[in-house]
């Protein structure tokens, strides 16, 4: 699959548009169908966001997710 898309911040609140296309055949989806637009809406206080994910596509599915800020460590020389 490929994901790409937008993003829009207010604060701690998000709104990301994800266009999903499927670029060859292996896994379903978990949405069960390929080429959709996801709506992403979430909160990111610090750094861990969650966020709700709808496709019109297929109403009454739902993605619940968590996204954790990862940081490289520095390198002591």
């Amino acid at each position: 699959m490929i994901y790409s898309g937008t993003c829009e911040v207010d604060g701690d609140r998000f709104t990301a548009i994800v266009t999903i296309k499927r670029h060859s055949e292996r896994h379903a989806s978990v949405f069960g169908a390929d080429n959709l637009t996801l709506k992403l809406e979430g909160t990111c206080p610090g750094k861990i966001g969650k966020y709700v994910g709808t496709a019109e596509r297929v109403p009454g599915v739902v993605l619940e997710g968590t996204l954790i800020l990862s940081e490289e460590r520095p390198t002591k020389c």
